[in-house]
């Protein structure tokens, strides 16, 4: 009997960006070089194992992605929707789709400003907690520093 070539015990092939979408971590992807080069994996059969487990997935070349290689995109639609439901005014305000399909085809796309709320609806998308802080920090760190011109001071 054949064994997998991963699974949700392969952390050491670098494949946690992907094995880990679900309902704590929405949405993932890794480049398909490093997956081919570094995680010596093939992005199909990984693609297959995902959607096996109910993850959608998507796959875009160099040409459509903002990844020099292409990526693999893979995301749980019920928790993602549930993301962008909860953030609907962020996603409106910033021109940005709030369904899951589209949203996806916009982080593979459009690089979102930082720091900015949108900027951490995406990496809440991914689960990065690190980044969603380091934006909000940011962003409360420019509005600490504003102030008012010199002339408007002094009166």
């Amino acid at each position: 009997m054949q064994q997998e070539l991963f699974n949700d015990q392969s952390k050491g092939k670098c494949l946690n960006n992907l094995l880990d979408v679900g309902p704590n971590k929405p949405l993932g992807y890794l480049p398909l070089e490093v997956m081919s080069n570094l995680c010596q994996v093939d992005y199909l059969k990984v693609a297959q194992y995902l959607q096996k487990k109910g993850i959608e997935v998507r796959i875009w070349d160099e040409s459509f992605c903002n990844v020099g290689s292409g990526a693999l995109y893979a995301y749980d639609t019920d928790s993602l929707q549930a993301l962008l439901n909860k953030n609907s005014q962020t996603l409106i305000e910033a021109h940005w789709p709030t369904q899951v399909d589209p949203f996806v085809i916009c982080v593979a796309t459009v690089t979102a400003l930082f720091p900015s709320r949108l900027y951490e609806v995406v990496a809440e998308a991914f689960a990065d907690d690190e980044l969603v802080q380091y934006s909000q920090n940011t962003r409360m760190g420019q509005e600490a520093c504003y102030a008012p011109p010199l002339e408007d001071v002094l009166v």
